[in-house]
């Protein structure tokens, strides 16, 4: 049985926890402070009377338990509480949708647990490693794939080479097996977070311009991190092919992870580019979440998410580390902007670089975006390949570079701009420099 925890907020937001919850950050939907689940629980007991809100009546976020210190209200209130703490739970959960697999279920030394998500060829359960004693991830392959050659080749490629890439950013593979009937399964880390996604929704729905400002430099420092995680999957001769949004986890404590190798493709080592053959798909359409329409893998063309391929790849079908430097590219500006460069409908990506126009810049949607940023954005989705940056971690440095206040290496500064950033970075030295020279000058005046 798991502990509750029962956690107040400096506001005077109530919440209840599982004890999973503990040393995870919490965002209040009230104050937007963040703070720290912690492991022992208020004693006051008149925290105690507050009704909590069912996994029920949250819909799929069983693992939620939140209530409200104004417990013995009246129905309206009850539903305001209601919608309240379900648009908490919707912006803070940290888990994906799960459900409880209806008997117990066991893979080798694996006893599985729940379900804990869901993707186009596989599902994802928790499970407990009974020789370990610990929690761990399985990815099995749906039913209605387990026929489908292509899909199943897909799915012991995404094991094997995420287990060749041994990188931070990249979740270790433990190991990879077969079920009694002959179907492939293989065991990961425990990851547990929220996606790129459901924190830029946050960010860009925070009504604090300070907290925005901070949290967009947190996002782009965990952006950097993916930047230097597909260098080095590019360095080891490998193209994922499907960056996007939600195919990258941010870990509660500070960890930044790349997910869904299954459309990763070896390429060639001395021509850095992939081998046409087996890019149409001809098997069974993927299946995809409601939450990521119309984000949808195309089935009978190219593979990947529309809006997020690069045009040389629509128009030629060859992968090449390019298309990754272009799917981070649109990443950044759906982090930057909370919407894609560019609306792509099905029928019109064969034609792509003829009828695309022209993003509007980052800096003129988001006011906490300045030039030398949108410059970084729409160098990487620049259309020419090679305008692009070269290389992902060039890309990371230009990045890293704006976070440090220093010139970005694609925008050319002018004069007041310049000045500008000197002052910025100089601003506690200029700021006394200033302090001596009135305090001489109010000096001379009362000694004349």
């Amino acid at each position: 049985m798991s502990k509750k925890i029962i956690y107040a907020c400096e506001c005077g937001k109530v919440y209840r926890f599982s004890d999973r919850f503990v040393g995870r950050t919490l965002h209040c939907a009230q104050c937007h402070r963040e703070n720290v689940v912690p492991s022992v629980s208020l004693p006051d007991s008149r925290w105690q009377k507050a009704p909590p809100v069912t996994s029920e009546e949250l819909g799929l976020y069983s693992h939620w338990e939140i209530s409200s210190s104004q417990g013995d209200g009246s129905s309206s209130q009850g539903n305001e509480r209601l919608e309240e703490e379900i648009e908490i739970a919707l912006k803070t959960d940290s888990v994906v949708p799960s459900s409880k697999p209806e008997k117990s279920v066991v893979l080798g030394k694996y006893k599985i647990l729940e379900k804990i998500g869901e993707g186009g060829m596989g599902n994802v359960f928790s499970a407990w490693d009974t020789e370990l004693c610990r929690e761990v991830t399985i990815k099995t392959l749906k039913t209605q794939n387990k026929r489908t050659a292509l899909s199943t080749a897909r799915f012991l490629n995404e094991a094997r080479i995420t287990a060749r890439l041994k990188h931070p950013g990249i979740i270790p593979v433990h190991t990879l097996d077969y079920d009694e009937t002959g179907n492939p399964y293989f065991v990961m880390q425990l990851l547990e977070g929220r996606t790129l996604k459901q924190l830029v929704k946050h960010y860009h729905h925070s009504k604090i311009s300070a907290l925005s400002q901070k949290t967009l430099y947190e996002l782009l420092r965990h952006f950097i991190n993916v930047c230097q995680t597909i260098a080095y999957a590019h360095d080891h001769f490998v193209v994922h092919r499907d960056i996007k949004p939600t195919n990258i986890m941010l870990g509660g404590y500070g960890e930044t992870f790349v997910l869904d190798w299954g459309l990763a493709k070896q390429i060639n080592d001395q021509a850095n580019v992939a081998a046409p053959s087996g890019e149409e798909e001809d098997g069974t359409p993927l299946a995809a979440p409601e939450d990521e329409k119309p984000d949808l893998t195309l089935a009978g063309a190219r593979v990947g998410t529309v809006g997020y391929q690069s045009p040389e790849y629509l128009r030629e079908g060859i992968s090449q580390p390019s298309d990754d430097i272009y799917a981070l590219g649109v990443t950044l500006y759906y982090l930057l902007c909370d919407r894609l460069p560019y609306k792509i409908a099905q029928n019109q990506r064969v034609v792509f670089d003829v009828v695309m126009p022209k993003p509007v810049a980052p800096h003129l949607i988001n006011p906490h975006v300045d030039r030398p940023m949108s410059a970084i954005c729409l160098h990487a989705l620049a259309h020419d390949k090679k305008e692009r940056y070269r290389r992902a971690e060039h890309l990371a440095a230009d990045l890293q570079r704006w976070l440090d206040g220093e010139p970005v290496s694609v925008y050319r500064m002018g004069r007041r701009e310049k000045m500008t950033l000197l002052f910025q970075k100089r601003a506690i030295w200029v700021g006394i420099a200033l302090t001596a020279f009135f305090a001489g000058f109010l000096l001379a005046r009362l000694l004349m």
